[in-house]
């Protein structure tokens, strides 16, 4: 079974793995309670009391996109995070480009590392019909 893309799971996990740590990098200042981070906090209308489980969320998110078997799930929550995070930008009147292409690129990871189950997740289960 050959697949019409056959570095496709490389770059996916390539790609993973960069967005993952930029990921961890966000969660390191709100678990180390950053002076920035806190600033960031305060822009954006959330209490510094939210920042350290923001950052536990965080990365226990990257830690389900990251393990194969809950890649899935980890998806669907960094998916929802990046959401939540565009909605904090659009909320106080900044642009949310940067957090929407994140989104983006971790299905786009999450699709190239796993094609299967983007396939069965669509119902394409044939054999002619390949991504």
């Amino acid at each position: 079974m050959t697949d019409l893309f056959p570095y496709g799971r490389i770059v996916g996990w390539v790609l993973s793995i960069l967005l993952s740590l930029l990921l961890i990098m966000s969660a390191s200042g709100k678990l180390t309670q950053a002076s920035f981070t806190l600033e960031q906090m305060d822009h954006l209308g959330f209490p510094r009391s939210a920042t350290l489980p923001i950052g536990v969320a965080e990365i226990a998110s990257v830690a389900l996109y990251l393990f194969p078997p809950t890649s899935l799930f980890g998806s669907v929550l960094l998916a929802a995070y990046m959401g939540g995070a565009c909605a904090a930008h659009v909320r106080i009147g900044e642009p949310c480009v940067a957090q929407v292409i994140i989104g983006i690129l971790i299905w786009i990871a999450f699709v190239l590392r796993r094609p299967d189950v983007f396939r069965a997740g669509l119902g394409l289960r044939t054999t002619w019909y390949r991504f």
